[in-house]
């Protein structure tokens, strides 16, 4: 149960506050260690692909093996507008513009 005091304008007094305090305490323990988690992470896919660079540079020939996963949605690689306006132009230089276009013509 939460109880607001009057005279005190942003004063929020908890039935339990060890439970309130404990749980946020807990929250901002966990999200640091999501951050570290995560930064080393990243600076472990960043070693494999150094490692997969160097092995390309011995071998050109080789293809490094997908062993990790990253796990991460990637963000966007293309600067914004940049995809409208290839595609835009891929569709300009159709040779044949009388006729709907075929997936096959756009590769």
């Amino acid at each position: 149960m939460v109880s607001h005091k009057r005279g005190m304008e942003n004063t929020v007094e908890y039935e339990r506050p060890n439970t309130v305090s404990g749980l946020n305490a807990k929250r901002k323990e966990l999200t640091k260690l999501l951050g570290k988690i995560t930064a080393e992470a990243e600076r472990v896919r960043t070693n494999i692909k150094h490692i997969d660079a160097c092995v390309a540079l011995f071998d050109p020939t080789a293809k490094p093996p997908t062993t990790y996963h990253d796990g991460f949605i990637p963000r966007h690689t293309a600067p914004k507008g940049h995809l409208k306006r290839f595609i835009l132009t891929q569709l300009r230089e159709l040779p044949n513009r009388s006729q709907p276009a075929r997936s096959r013509a756009l590769g």
